[in-house]
């Protein structure tokens, strides 16, 4: 969804990434915290989903602030860096 953004030529590009990262944050909103729950230990399952959730939050406004200062096609640059991070670890 970020690539489809920062290299944007048209309307329909943008809304084709915005689509993107709806769908993939819904799917991820809903897998994460369970599988954090059944990985957890049962003394810390309440702090680690809601650590991740914490983080979301975070990490959502750390970007609505960076908004502020970056241009839009720079910021989605930006936030596409951890999800190239992330990337080799969707094949294990």
């Amino acid at each position: 969804g970020w690539f489809a953004i920062a290299f944007a030529k048209e309307v329909w590009l943008l809304d084709l990434g915005r689509l993107l990262q709806g769908i993939s944050v819904g799917i991820s909103s809903y897998l994460a915290p369970v599988y954090i729950t059944e990985i957890a230990p049962k003394k810390l399952r309440g702090a680690a989903s809601s650590l991740s959730q914490l983080f979301v939050g975070v990490g959502l406004s750390a970007f609505y602030a960076l908004g502020t200062a970056i241009a839009w096609r720079n910021l989605a640059i930006l936030a596409s860096i951890p999800c190239l991070m992330i990337l080799p670890l969707l094949f294990f």
